[in-house]
């Protein structure tokens, strides 16, 4: 009878571990409309951040999460580090209504520099600090495809930012054709819009997409306003010239500008030693900035491209 016992508890050990290891995959697994995808499908899903070259989700030598446009429609975020909420592994900390400190394996902090962000593998990072102001990477959701993020050292393909891991925000193409529009509102998120329009002639696609944001003063408890309101709106751009069939040229661009403000606290010898007496002050600041990018890519083969 003991023997049957300490069997019996080991199968129940078992059996729990199974059932919490396979629980994430169940919840993952919601995010997919499974009435209409298949199981090759799901293991099919291309990305390109690992190796710099399409492959699949399945065969890719690292830790890769992909958040798909579903995943994107489902969740109800607004902004992309809300988005990268739903990464496991991933430390997503909001500061105020403007500022966010992610991070993967390292310490957490709105200065982090050893992780690398892109937009269509264009590096934003900001050359002050190496890492990334994420109020300035206003992306509609409407318009990413999916956001590909590795948990781990790639610094091997990317570079000396990637050290921690690597984000990479893939926008639709020009070849996508479809256009939308999107106003919400609320009282601290006050105002969200978003269009975005795409067009084909002949071997020629176009595509305009812009965005634009008010959000309202985080409620502090003890003071009231946070003195972080926060506006940013931008416009972007792209062209693809599918100049044969083994060439394809690509030219797009974008332009940003916010209003983000900024608080700050200002201690007294006092203060620091008891807490009590501190002030905060909130400063209005300006960021606006944009980007052009041109890319001609070759095919030689079907293995084989420049």
């Amino acid at each position: 009878m003991p023997y049957v016992n300490e069997s019996l508890a080991r199968l129940s050990v078992a059996l729990l571990a199974a059932t919490i290891s396979l629980t994430p995959l169940a919840v993952r697994a919601d995010t997919f409309d499974l009435a209409n995808t298949t199981l090759e499908d799901l293991l099919n899903i291309e990305v390109t951040s690992v190796t710099k070259s399409a492959q699949k989700l399945l065969e890719a030598p690292s830790a890769i999460y992909v958040i798909t446009a579903e995943d994107i429609r489902r969740s109800g975020y607004t902004t992309v580090p809300e988005l990268l909420q739903m990464v496991p592994g991933l430390n997503v900390a909001r500061f105020s209504s403007n500022a966010w400190a992610i991070s993967t394996r390292s310490p957490n902090s709105i200065f982090t520099n050893d992780l690398l962000v892109m937009i269509d593998g264009r590096s934003v990072y900001t050359p002050l600090f190496a890492g990334t102001h994420w109020d300035i990477q206003n992306v509609p959701l409407e318009d990413i495809e999916r956001i590909e993020v590795i948990r781990g050292p790639g610094g091997t393909v990317w570079g000396a930012n990637a050290v921690s891991g690597v984000i990479n925000i893939i926008r639709r193409r020009p070849d996508d054709p479809g256009d939308h529009v999107s106003v919400a509102a609320g009282d601290e998120q006050r105002v969200m819009t978003s269009f975005r329009t795409s067009k084909r002639a002949g071997p020629v696609s176009l595509q305009a997409s812009g965005s634009y944001r008010y959000h309202d003063d985080s409620h502090s408890p003890s003071r009231g306003d946070a003195g972080d309101a926060w506006r940013q709106g931008g416009l972007s751009w792209a062209m693809d010239w599918q100049k044969s069939d083994d060439d394809l040229v690509t030219l797009q661009g974008d332009w940003y500008r916010g209003d983000p403000r900024q608080f700050s606290r200002e201690d007294t010898p006092a203060s620091l030693a008891t807490g009590v007496g501190m002030s905060l002050s909130s400063t209005e600041t300006t960021t606006r900035g944009g980007n052009m990018l041109f890319k001609w890519n070759h095919r030689f083969s079907e293995n084989t491209s420049t």
